[in-house]
């Protein structure tokens, strides 16, 4: 019996998709008025995989 391990887990995929974001008020994270940018990681990952859909 060999043990199954996915190639994709779900706390890596979220941690390397947090790091492509970042908050526009650091200093207010629960902000009703947050909002959410690429940073330039996020957008060279953008850019590598938008003409993949």
């Amino acid at each position: 019996m060999s043990a199954f391990t996915p190639k994709f887990s779900f706390t890596n995929g979220m941690t390397s998709a947090i790091t492509r974001i970042e908050p526009i008020q650091p200093s207010s994270p629960r902000s009703p008025t947050q909002r959410y940018r690429w940073t330039s990681k996020g957008q060279r990952w953008l850019l590598r995989h938008a003409d993949k859909k």
